[in-house]
């Protein structure tokens, strides 16, 4: 898999940069909302009032929904301008002028646990920013790392990756052009 040909649910090319986001996690929000249709068919069970019971199911709906969203929707734009954090209420811009460094920590979980990406860039003046990207595929981690890398380079910033040795050994690979 080479590094233009790669296509992923989590790395998009965009015309001058790459946009990486979560993998569409839609079976795992419908399966947190499941307890939740069941009480409202459950509503005369609990002797609450109708409208109190609806309110709570629906307050508990939204809760969920909105901590899933928060959780989802983190993307990450790497471009010739610099890094973009997108989150659900906030976008912030960081251009290479500002980055003194970057690490990345890939952190890959076993089994069904989903793989995470956290970027911290340190800024020229002092101050550390951060931004996770949840529900990556292991397999795409890697790719990762190498975008930042790629374009960080233009600027002589450096990037350090932190994770288990084989991750950071297949992010050498990678960079090398070697097919993983």
């Amino acid at each position: 898999m080479s590094r233009t040909s790669n296509t992923s649910h989590n790395r998009r090319p965009l015309i001058d940069g790459v946009l990486w986001e979560s993998k569409p996690m839609r079976i795992l929000l419908l399966t947190a909302f499941i307890p939740i249709a069941i009480g409202f068919f459950d509503v005369a069970g609990l002797g609450l009032p109708t409208g109190a019971a609806f309110a709570l199911y629906g307050g508990l709906c939204l809760f969920m929904f909105l901590g899933f969203a928060l959780y989802q929707y983190r993307k990450l734009s790497i471009g010739p301008q610099g890094l973009v954090f997108h989150g659900l209420f906030r976008t912030r811009g960081l251009r290479w002028e500002e980055i003194a460094a970057v690490e990345v920590k890939l952190k890959v979980n076993g089994g069904d646990t989903p793989c995470y990406a956290v970027v911290r860039c340190t800024m020229r003046l002092g101050v550390r920013k951060q931004h996770t990207i949840n529900f990556l595929d292991q397999a795409m981690l890697p790719y990762l790392a190498v975008d930042l890398r790629r374009y960080a380079a233009l600027r002589g910033i450096t990037v350090h990756v932190r994770s288990t040795d084989e991750v950071v050994r297949t992010v050498d690979l990678v960079e090398s052009g070697a097919q993983v």
